[in-house]
């Protein structure tokens, strides 16, 4: 009787599957672009060109010719910024074995493959900056991302809370990724900019769970960011000798009023910083109300440093380069704040008072796309027009103050800084096409000065939303924000689209604002802080529909923040 034949199925080496399935003598299935393996292992999977031949794949290489190999396509920006990426690797680790991938050297700076995978993620997607336009050459603008790479996890605070708080926004766009496949806004998965991460094959594509799971990453990694942020400053403090909560003679509080700021501690506070703003950005997108925490965190900071002019001042002592990173960062920081107050009616607590110089003093006045990283490009709009925003919102406040501690004089006073205010806005208007400004800036520039119209004749003179005047403003301001989203000048700004479109009574209005809202879900830019302005815009033409006077946008936008 001849002996039963074996059940086990041996698999041939692969011969014209990837480079990594070759390379680790597996079986490729040769799906392309990533194979099943790779997707499973989160690897980078790239496949031979078609010059390639067995015996030059089989050939040592050293570690200059690794750097020009595919397999760092998956998370590379671009060739500059891929090559100073892995020398600064290599510098940190060590002799690297000839054969040895960007992967590997990712696993031995972040052990965790979730982890991984949501560094890899960002790195193809990601950039850190509100309104951002990313720019190739540096995809994480106002940090050094190679600094993850030099320390590995656990082995520096403020850098683990600079990485868990990229994370947190890996993870949420992510999740929201998920979520415009599979409400199909989407019609197939986006590539990076930089590059294609591992995603979900077409074979298990994004479900509920992911979505949730990623969600929750995204708000504990947040948390740790900012606990370990914390953390981080009281150590080094605490180290110079400085007691967090000091006092005069007099008995009163004093915030560390010996503080020798040498070289490591503005680079700890620098860090932190960004984890900061890297924080508000993941939360903001979540429609979580933990950004708050982390902007006190960012003002605290800030205070530490000697106020934001000191902290320009001293990164300008040291290069233009940093510089430029400190100011990025103060100015996200203030277009939170300008933002939050512009939704909520809160006084200001970044630009405090009018004309800060320090907004001015310290900026490139250029808004060409060779300046990619200049405040008018990124945002679309001038830096004066936040700065009016600003000033709106001062009055804003203002008046709330005068009606709880009526003064005749204060009040005429105000009156006439009202009336100054729409001159001004009038003044913009007719001087917004005059000057050497990108088309993107022009139009954002209209459509601000259309919204701060609505919100003075509202808030500050008492009009009804039905006033032929508002009407107009909000008209004009939302068929602006539509034509944007049909041409290369796309002015994304929720919170000005909520207020005119809370004006609207009409059906054919309030469409009108849900079309220029709904037309961001297939957008590059959305996340969840999209669907909520839907939300929101729907639970005030209910409320109108109600019977209720002229609903505000205000006491629904208290705690969250919409950009």
């Amino acid at each position: 009787m001849p002996p039963a034949e074996s059940t086990h199925v041996r698999h041939r080496r692969s011969r014209t599957g990837c480079l990594t399935c070759r390379k680790l003598k597996h079986k490729c299935d040769e799906q392309k672009p990533v194979c099943g393996r790779c997707q499973r292992t989160v690897r980078i999977c790239t496949y031979p060109t078609a010059t390639a031949t067995p015996s030059t794949s089989s050939q040592s290489i050293n570690p200059s010719e690794t750097i020009e190999l595919p397999t760092l396509d998956l998370i590379s920006h671009a060739e500059s910024s891929r090559n100073a990426q892995l020398n600064a690797i290599i510098s940190t680790i060590g002799t690297i074995p000839p054969a040895i991938t960007l992967v590997d050297l990712l696993a031995l700076s972040v052990p965790d493959m979730r982890e991984r995978s949501l560094l890899q993620h960002f790195m193809c997607y990601g950039t850190v900056n509100l309104h951002a336009i990313p720019h190739p050459e540096r995809p994480v603008h106002c940090f050094d991302i190679s600094e993850c790479f030099q320390n590995r996890r656990g082995s520096s605070m403020e850098i683990d809370s600079f990485f868990l708080s990229i994370i947190s926004i890996a993870a949420v766009h992510r999740s929201s990724m998920f979520l415009q496949l599979e409400k199909k806004y989407l019609k197939q998965t986006p590539v990076g900019r930089w590059g294609i991460p591992p995603l979900p094959s077409s074979n298990d594509p994004p479900n509920e769970r992911q979505i949730k799971s990623l969600k929750d990453t995204s708000i504990q990694s947040s948390k740790a960011a900012i606990e370990l942020g914390k953390i981080a400053l009281n150590l080094k403090l605490t180290n110079l000798g400085d007691s967090p909560s000091s006092s005069d003679q007099a008995g009163h509080s004093m915030a560390y009023p010996t503080i020798s700021w040498n070289a490591d501690l503005q680079k700890v506070t620098d860090t932190i910083l960004t984890s900061v703003v890297c924080v508000c950005i993941s939360q903001v997108m979540l429609v979580s109300t933990h950004w708050k925490e982390a902007y006190n965190l960012g003002l605290k900071v800030i205070k530490l440093r000697g106020g934001a002019i000191k902290l320009l001042e001293d990164a300008k002592k040291i290069s233009l380069d940093h510089l430029n990173k400190t100011r990025t960062l103060l100015e996200n920081l203030a277009i939170i704040d300008v933002w939050h107050c512009l939704a909520s009616g809160a006084a200001p607590t970044l630009l405090e008072k009018e004309f800060q110089p320090w907004w001015f003093d310290f900026a490139e006045q250029v808004t060409d796309s060779t300046h990619p990283d200049s405040f008018q490009f990124v945002c679309g709009m001038d830096r004066g027009m936040l700065e009016v925003v600003n000033r709106v919102n001062i009055l804003v406040h203002e008046r709330e103050v005068l009606h709880k501690l009526p003064n005749q004089t204060y009040i005429n006073i105000h009156g006439q800084k009202v009336q100054d205010m729409l001159l001004e806005l009038d003044i913009w208007e007719v001087t917004i096409g005059t000057a050497d400004r990108l088309p993107r800036v022009q139009l954002g520039n209209l459509i601000i000065a259309y919204v701060m119209r609505v919100v003075i004749c509202v808030d500050l003179l008492g009009y009804p939303h039905s006033h032929p005047t508002v009407q107009t403003y909000a008209t004009s301001a939302l068929n602006h924000l539509e034509n944007s989203r049909s041409s290369a000048c796309t002015v994304n700004m929720l919170v000005p689209t909520l207020i005119v479109g809370s004006m609207m009574s009409t059906e054919e209005g309030r469409n009108q604002a849900r079309r220029v809202i709904e037309a961001l879900r297939s957008d590059a830019s959305f996340s969840y802080d999209v669907e909520e302005a839907l939300r929101i815009l729907d639970q005030l033409y209910t409320m109108r529909d109600r019977g209720v006077p002229d609903p505000s946008w205000r006491p629904l936008l208290q705690d969250i923040l919409l950009l």
